[in-house]
């Protein structure tokens, strides 16, 4: 009871719910119940790198694209920078949508 998973991105669902439909069999909560052991906290140096990688990801896009400034204004400059937006956008997306709590 109260586990929930990441739905299409930064939606949250009920695990339950999630299992039920996936799987199509009846779910059955157990209200209350508690594991034994103790998840320990997430260590500030952890956190510090998984709040840094988005970041970087954005500063080395950065770059790229400001080399693909230099290029050419024609077709492939257009190509190529359309496409680093893309994969850019995709990589944030799949880095928050498995990493972010």
């Amino acid at each position: 009871d109260g586990q929930t998973v990441y739905q299409w991105g930064w939606r949250r669902q009920e695990l339950a719910l999630t299992l039920a439909l996936t799987l199509q069999t009846p779910v059955y909560v157990l209200p209350n119940f508690q594991r034994s052991w103790s998840s320990k906290p997430a260590a500030p140096l952890g956190k510090f790198l998984r709040s840094l990688i988005p970041l970087l990801i954005i500063a080395a896009f950065f770059l790229i694209q400001v080399q693909i400034e230099q290029m050419p204004k024609n077709a492939g400059y257009y190509s190529v920078a359309i496409l680093t937006v893309f994969v850019e956008i995709i990589l944030l997306y799949f880095w928050f949508s498995f990493f972010a709590d």
